[in-house]
């Protein structure tokens, strides 16, 4: 598992220091990490898998606050920490690219390994928050996930806003508002 660590690490390390997806290259990822392009190809069969378990995934605990709402406004925290990092941005960027372009692959609509451990962070906030009493219906992961990631993304990208305490409370409600609308 040594190679497999280097490997992610030194993709960090390219994302990090580099603008521009396409300049991170699986190349330049053997070369730093000292293995061999092939040994790459053990684990991932796509730059875009590797950049996204090396710099989105694993990143994000989930919260245990006490409360659905603050477990809410801690996810929100976290989720701007990954998708706004130097590392984070040009991966994200490189990432939608790449979806894009892929969009049309058959048996492409299955959820990405980012958003499937999304998808079990907000499956075990409400399942605590059923467990505390705070809450009780269906939640809708793929609608609750879409209004968390798309606000984050929106704001920072779309519109180059910072977040603040007020904003992340403002988006934890509406993730819990568009919750509601699936009970």
């Amino acid at each position: 598992m040594e190679a497999h660590e280097a490997i992610l690490n030194c993709t960090r390390l390219m994302a990090r220091e580099k603008l521009d997806y396409r300049d991170v290259t699986l190349e330049g990822i053997s070369k730093g990490a000292g293995v061999a392009k092939t040994t790459i190809y053990r684990w991932w069969s796509q730059k875009v898998e590797l950049m996204r378990e090396a710099c989105l995934l694993g990143r994000v605990p989930c919260p245990n606050t006490g409360s659905l709402k603050g477990d809410l406004e801690e996810l929100v925290r976290l989720e701007i920490e990954v998708q706004t990092s130097v590392a984070s941005r040009p991966v994200i960027a490189g990432l939608l690219a790449d979806l894009i372009a892929r969009s049309e692959t058959p048996g492409f609509n299955e959820p990405c390994p980012y958003q499937a451990e999304r998808y079990a962070i907000l499956t075990e906030i409400f399942d605590n928050a059923t467990a505390r009493g705070e809450w009780a219906g269906n939640l809708d992961l793929e609608a609750t996930y879409e209004t968390l990631f798309s606000m984050i993304f929106y704001r920072y990208i779309g519109l180059k806003k910072t977040f603040d305490d007020k904003q992340i409370a403002h988006f934890a409600n509406r993730i819990l508002q568009e919750a509601d609308l699936n009970k």
